[in-house]
């Protein structure tokens, strides 16, 4: 059963999307899914740990339409010319021989799904749950080389905050941390900003840069003392750039939408004060520097039973829970904030509760404690 962290649940954090690949999971069975399919398939990885080491590993893509694995499907060989099945061996045999996804090498006419394993198993050890499923974007662990750019949506005190990183063999190598004015000047050349306000902005935000290339991750980019407005825009710029930074174009982010951002560290959960046909919505949250790191939705019923868990809801409903919760719980972290996460087609009454039970822990949240929300 699932280990939550309030009730039975304990969250696995360990990099951001270009981090390192070595295995520090707890005991248990792990698995990600693509958020989204391609051409009609969706990729998955199942891990097993046992004793700090991967003991087995699975690759696979099922259809959407009806389930079917593509390992089992002849004609999908036959077309392509390639055994999925064959592909899929090799690339698990060579993560468990290998112990270490930055080692699994790519296969040669199957650049593709060797990507999309590697972006799994990276997604597992960033926010992995033991016997859960979590759904991963793989084009956040997948960053193509390039520059990527990020700009506010509007100026504060008459400075646009802005990100340049530079992504090299899957790492950031460069980055660049600035705020511009009207006439486009840099604020870190204005010699009268940095008297004005007795700091150095040429300083802090080369410091927030460096950081940034040394931790990879956007909230584990640790505030520079007496610059936290511009700690934050890096933080948000960076985790915009993560989730959907496209490489030579600049994208616009809306620092309003990091609903967390006065939340402090920690962990945080709300169930639905009511139930529903017998189950009770909730969601689970960690934050970090004001960014919600990890997220996990369910519902458990009158037993204590998770709807993950129940085999027979899928089948009775014709669409599985641990897909739209598994996705809702992406979107959440994705998008940081309820008006940003789209409806699951299908789970539209699951969907509002998420977004609810997330509007709900960022008014009356507590780090370690549970509320209740209507």
């Amino acid at each position: 059963m699932k280990k939550l962290l309030s009730l039975v649940m304990v969250f696995t954090l360990v990099v951001f999307s270009f981090a390192a690949g070595h295995i520090d999971l707890a005991n248990g069975t792990y698995r990600a899914e693509m958020v989204e399919a391609s051409h009609g398939w969706v990729d998955f990885v199942e891990l097993t740990v046992k004793d700090g080491k991967i003991a087995d590993v699975l690759m696979d893509s099922y259809n959407v339409e009806d389930g079917s694995l593509k390992s089992n499907d002849a004609n999908y060989a036959k077309n392509m010319g390639m055994d999925p099945e064959k592909y899929f061996g090799e690339l698990a045999k060579d993560l468990e021989k290998s112990q270490n996804i930055d080692e699994v090498d790519t296969v040669t006419g199957a650049t593709h799904s060797s990507d999309n394993f590697r972006a799994l198993v990276k997604g597992i050890l960033e926010r992995g749950v033991t016997d859960g499923t979590i759904a991963v974007n793989v084009s956040a662990y997948n960053k193509a080389d390039g520059t990527y750019r990020a700009e506010a949506t509007e100026p504060v005190h008459g400075w646009t905050d802005f990100l340049d990183v530079t992504v090299k063999n899957g790492k950031i190598t460069k980055v660049v941390a600035d705020s511009f004015n009207a006439d486009g000047e840099l604020k870190t050349n204005d010699a009268n900003y940095a008297e004005n306000m007795g700091m150095d902005p040429a300083k802090y935000f080369a410091t927030l840069a460096d950081r940034l290339v040394k931790a990879d991750r956007p909230s584990d980019v640790d505030t520079v003392t007496g610059a936290t407005s511009s700690s934050n825009a890096v933080r948000f710029l960076a985790h915009a750039i993560k989730y959907r930074g496209i490489p030579g174009e600049t994208i616009k982010v809306n620092f309003s939408n990091f609903a967390a951002s006065n939340l402090a560290d920690g962990e945080y959960r709300a169930e639905m004060a009511e139930a529903s046909h017998g189950w009770i919505d909730f969601l689970e949250i960690t934050v970090k520097n004001g960014i919600i790191v990890n997220a996990y939705a369910d519902s458990f019923n009158a037993n204590g039973g998770l709807k993950t868990d129940d085999p027979n809801y899928g089948k009775n409903m014709g669409i599985e829970p641990s897909r739209y919760f598994s996705v809702l719980s992406y979107r959440v972290i994705a998008e940081q904030s309820a008006s940003e996460v789209d409806t699951f087609t299908g789970a539209t009454s699951t969907s509002n509760s998420v977004k609810t039970l997330l509007n709900g822990i960022i008014e009356n949240g507590k780090p370690g404690k549970t509320i209740t929300v209507k």
